[in-house]
């Protein structure tokens, strides 16, 4: 079974951050940044060391 990745858009008033994040998350795999590029590469570092 494949595994399910989610991508949100997390609105600032809701982390009480100055800018709104994007979140990516992927079973006990969840990683925050402002953009998706960072959120993407962020991502692939935490899936890395996870394996």
């Amino acid at each position: 079974m494949e595994k399910e990745i989610k991508i949100d858009l997390v609105p600032k008033e809701q982390i009480n951050e100055d800018f709104d994040c994007v979140r990516i998350t992927c079973e006990n795999i969840c990683v925050w940044a402002n953009c998706l590029e960072s959120a993407i590469k962020a991502f692939d570092e935490a899936l890395r060391q996870h394996r």
